[in-house]
C-alpha cells in the first residue's frame, strides 16, 4: 500500500498523501513490532545476542516507531486532518 501510494516515487506532495502514508507507517510498525516480539519470545534469551540478528531487528523496530512521528503524534496528526484542522500547530504547515 505504501509503495503504491508513493507512485514509484514520482508524486506531488500533499497533505492527504502524507496523512495516509503516516497512518500506513504506524500500522506497519505495529505489525513489525509484534512480529519481532514473537521472535524474541520464541528464541528466549539468545534473541538478545547479536549473532541471532533478532537483537538488531528489535532495536530497529523500536526506533522505527519514532521516525518520522511517534504513534501518539501520528494519531493527533491524522485526527486533526480528519476534522479539517491543520495537522501541526505552530509550523509552516498551518500557514498554507
Amino acid at each position: 500500500s505504501m509503495y503504491r501510494l508513493a507512485e514509484d516515487l514520482d508524486f506531488s506532495p500533499s497533505l492527504e498523501r502524507a496523512n495516509r502514508m503516516l497512518a500506513l507507517k504506524t500500522g506497519t510498525m505495529g505489525a513489525a513490532q509484534a512480529t519481532v516480539e514473537a521472535a524474541v519470545q520464541a528464541a528466549g534469551g539468545p534473541a538478545y545476542f547479536r549473532r541471532t540478528g533478532i537483537e538488531r531487528a528489535l532495536r530497529d523496530v523500536r526506533a522505527g516507531a519514532f521516525h518520522p512521528l511517534a504513534p501518539a503524534a501520528q494519531t493527533l496528526f491524522t485526527g486533526r486532518v480528519g476534522v479539517g484542522l491543520p495537522p501541526v500547530v505552530g509550523t509552516a504547515l498551518t500557514e498554507a
